[in-house]
């Protein structure tokens, strides 16, 4: 589980942030690009442990 939570943490980032994605990065005013990006960071990381709690109740290893 821990695993997944990573890959998926480090995907999340990359569509949001880089220009892969949505390059939130180049769009955000440069005195927010601190706080932006710890609010999603704290977002993604509330999603990935709700999402990781909801999946171990229902199986007894991550995937």
């Amino acid at each position: 589980m821990a695993m997944t939570c990573y890959v998926l943490q480090n995907l999340i980032f990359s569509v949001l942030f880089y220009d892969v994605g949505l390059g939130l990065v180049g769009k955000l005013p440069a005195e927010w690009n601190t706080w932006g990006t710890l609010a999603v960071y704290v977002g993604v990381a509330l999603f990935l442990v709700f999402g990781s709690g909801l999946w171990l109740r229902r199986f007894s290893r991550g995937p």
